[in-house]
């Protein structure tokens, strides 16, 4: 199962396995100061973990953790006024935030960046 998803934040797609897993992908469009915007959530989220995805400034950060349970999400700043998020659902739970991490670099490649 896959396709468009949009909510009061932003337009993304979930791509969703058989086996349980899942993918998405979501452009905030409402906070229009990038991850600036998402750093003044950091104290609402159950895990906040600022990196770098291929030079982009990112954060894994979600308002509940369920990285236990093979589930994590990446923030990445497309620029200082857009970021987008990657979550990803796997069954291989210690590589969750590998592959979302690994999502999130395609996601910028195929913009050209990196």
């Amino acid at each position: 199962m896959s396709g468009p998803s949009s909510d009061a934040n932003g337009t993304g797609c979930i791509w969703q396995g058989i086996s349980g897993g899942g993918l998405a992908i979501s452009w905030e469009t409402v906070d229009t100061n990038g991850l600036s915007d998402f750093y003044t959530l950091k104290s609402d989220q159950a895990y906040f973990e600022p990196t770098t995805v291929d030079g982009y400034p990112a954060v894994y950060a979600d308002a509940s953790d369920y990285r236990p349970s093979g589930q994590c999400a990446i923030n990445v700043g497309a620029n200082d006024h857009l970021f987008f998020f990657v979550n990803i659902h796997s069954s291989n739970h210690s590589q969750a935030c590998n592959l979302a991490q690994q999502a999130a670099s395609d996601v910028i490649k195929n913009l050209g960046g990196a």
